[in-house]
């Protein structure tokens, strides 16, 4: 009579298994955790993209959405700079300023907030026809304070997903000032930036020394493993409308 024999895994046979298994467990979920933090990672690009691109738009549609007479945006008459007043049974429409443009500031590489910027009529304007000194005629300002009076508000966003705006090729947190101002001669919006550390109601000065209208390139670090390379928002040179703020793969970043 025929004996059954079962051969059972030996232990060299287990370990193989477990160790493959093991491994193979890992690089799917490494591969998996790649995959969820890249599409993060394009959420939080575009988030950003789009809340720049939304600026250009609130330039370009002013609205008036004053809605009562009590307050107004008046000339100081010590530094001619836009400021808001109480008036008493004034109308709508005769305040002294103009609604300029936005000036987004950039705090810590996480958080953008958009601010409006504000201008006062010009008693002298200037002779030179190149378009900051115009704008620097109506001597813009960020408006950081009366906005509920004048029924204007500033936003805010805040990167998702623990993405950083940083310095191209570094994981330092970046801070800089961004004016979209639209000219009073031309109706074209201009895109000034510059490094700052603070908010400021003055921070370009003279426009002309003090800012610039180069290709400006933001690059927004992951925070978290990758599939993929990282991005930058990039500002083109003379950027004037929404259209000029793309994003890239940027292999400095």
């Amino acid at each position: 009579m025929a004996t059954m024999r079962t051969r059972g895994f030996t232990i060299i046979e287990v370990v193989l298994f477990v160790t493959i298994s093991g491994t193979l467990a890992v690089l799917l979920a490494t591969g998996w955790t790649g995959m969820l933090n890249t599409q993060r990672y394009r959420d939080s690009v575009n988030t950003f993209q789009s809340y720049i691109q939304q600026q250009y738009n609130l330039v370009y549609n002013v609205e008036n959405a004053r809605e009562g007479n009590d307050k107004k945006c008046v000339k100081n008459g010590i530094s001619g700079a836009p400021q808001v007043q109480s008036v008493a049974g004034d109308y709508r429409g005769k305040a002294d300023c103009v609604l300029l443009g936005r000036y987004i500031f950039i705090d810590g590489g996480k958080t953008a907030t958009s601010y409006p910027i504000m201008g006062v009529e010009p008693d002298s304007p200037t002779a030179s026809t190149t378009e900051a000194a115009v704008i620097g005629d109506y001597n813009p300002r960020v408006v950081t304070s009366g906005l509920a009076d004048l029924n204007i508000s500033e936003s805010s966003m805040t990167l998702p997903w623990d993405a950083t705006i940083v310095d191209p090729g570094t994981t330092d947190a970046r801070t800089i000032g961004i004016a979209i101002i639209r000219s009073p001669q031309t109706g074209i919006a201009h895109t000034y930036t510059k490094a700052e550390t603070v908010l400021s109601e003055n921070p370009f000065g003279t426009l002309v020394n003090d800012a610039n209208e180069n290709e400006q390139r933001l690059c927004i670090d992951p925070g978290a493993i990758l599939a993929g390379g990282n991005r930058a928002v990039v500002f083109r040179a003379s950027a004037s409308s929404q259209s000029s703020i793309e994003s890239e793969q940027d292999s400095t970043c």
